[in-house]
This record gives structure tokens, sequence and C-alpha cells, in this order.
């Protein structure tokens, strides 16, 4: 057993839980240890605490989530991001939120059962709130190619939107992601008090399905697989910065596009 725990990783772990099982035991007593006593020692561990080692390592895992979904990058890294610029279609169909006319636009591809899509979701949010009249937000649909479900709520969400109400049930699934099933999909719509027969007819219609296919198409296009993914202005974001690096991103945004009015006149 202990030669399977052969990483850093895993043997800081095991000493943060004999410490916290055995207050008396210290670094060195298990680092000095021999393999077979360690290999009893962890037994023992698991056998008595086996709560407290889900506990840590649940704690552990939804820490290294949290880190990993709000990536931070260099300075290095977002001067390459604001030089290498994509082009992307906006549709008539896709849901916007935020002025028309606004300097910055924010294209989310989102699966709405990705629960980092969730975080992102609420990231473009808390900047929509800092830079109020600044930003446009514009929601694409790009749900896992390889499970039908996310596809489904892609199309309900649409069929809402079909009734003028995207964005209602856009926050409803998001509250329920990664678990949205299509008993989720009906109670949301039904807490919203949506015309059920019709969000039920437009959800299986062609040409729902043809609006999801054409953001698929889109993400595609742009070799967009993981969601999310944010395309600001042309700047390629993937996954989830922190608060500091979106916001170093927009202000660069804004900055240009003062330079450039003003170098043409426009007041």
């Amino acid at each position: 057993m202990a030669k399977t725990m052969n990483s850093k990783l895993c043997l800081l772990l095991l000493i943060m839980l004999f410490q916290i099982a055995w207050p008396g035991v210290t670094v060195s007593e298990t680092t000095s240890m021999s393999e077979d006593e360690l290999e009893e020692f962890i037994k023992k561990v698991i056998r008595e605490n086996p709560q407290l080692i889900y506990d840590t390592v649940n704690e552990h895992i939804i820490t290294m989530r949290k880190v990993k979904a709000e990536k931070k990058i260099s300075d290095q890294e977002l001067g390459t991001m604001l030089s290498q610029r994509v082009e992307d279609t906006v549709h008539p169909h896709n849901p916007v939120m935020g002025r028309e006319n606004a300097p910055v636009t924010i294209i989310a591809y989102s699966d709405f059962n990705c629960h980092y899509c969730a975080k992102g979701d609420e990231m473009v949010r808390m900047l929509m709130d800092k830079y109020p009249d600044k930003l446009r937000f514009i929601f694409k649909n790009n749900p896992n190619q390889d499970n039908e479900q996310p596809n489904e709520a892609a199309l309900a969400a649409m069929a809402a939107h079909k009734q003028g109400r995207f964005w209602e049930y856009h926050d409803l699934l998001f509250q329920a992601s990664p678990d949205v099933n299509e008993k989720t999909m009906l109670l949301c719509a039904e807490m919203m008090m949506l015309n059920m027969e019709q969000f039920n007819k437009d959800r299986k219609s062609d040409e729902i399905r043809g609006w999801v296919k054409k953001d698929k198409a889109d993400a595609k296009k742009l070799n967009l697989v993981k969601t999310p993914t944010f395309v600001i202005n042309g700047v390629l974001v993937r996954g989830v910065l922190n608060e500091k690096n979106f916001a170093s991103i927009i202000e660069r945004l804004i900055s240009e596009i003062k330079r450039l009015e003003k170098k043409s006149g426009v007041k």
C-alpha cells in the first residue's frame, strides 16, 4: 500500500491526517518510519478515522478545483492573449444581457451541467456589476458532445428564451448544476409558469436544435473543446480566471477603445 502512495502530495496529506488523528505524532516520526511501519500506521488511521480521512481529502479536492477553476495568468500571458484575438459571430438567437452599444462584449460558451460554467457565470455577473454600462454579455451553448443530457438542457434553455425568459431559466439551471436532468428542467419551467405546452414543443423543434447546433459549430471553428470559454472583444479566455485577471483584460480593452476614439476624434 505504501508503495502506491509515493507522491509528495499523498505523503503530505497522510502526515496531516496523522497529526490531526494523533496530535502527539510529529512529522519526523512519520517520515522516519520504515515502509512496513508506515503501512501499518496508515491502515490504523484509516480503520479508526474513516470520516476524518474522507473530510480531509474531500476538502483538498474542493480547494484544488477552486484553484483550477479560478486560475491566474501572468502579465506575459495576458499580453499574448490580447495580441492573439479571434473573430466570433453573434447570431440573432443568442441571449443578450447589458447595453447594446457597450464597449466590451463577453461571449460565454457554456454548459449547464458544468460546475465551472456556473462559477464562470457568477464571475461575469460580478464583472457586470463592477463595470455597469461597459459590458454586454452574450450566452452561447456548448454542451458536452459525449453527454446527451447537457444538450437537452441547452434546448430547454432556448425554449425558455423563445418565451422571452432565458435569463431566469438560465439562473435556475445553474443553481441546480451540475445535476441538471429532465425533472429539473420541467420543474424550473413550471416554477417560472412558462407555457408548458409551448415549452415542450419548442425544445424538441428543429428551429431550436438549429440554434444550439450553430453555437456548437462556432465553438468548433474556434477549437473550443472545454467549457467555460469566453471571447472578450476577440480575446480568448479558456476557463475561469480570477476577478483581478478578468478585470485587467476588460480595463485594457476599455483603454484601447478610448485611445482609438481619441485618435479618430470621436467623443
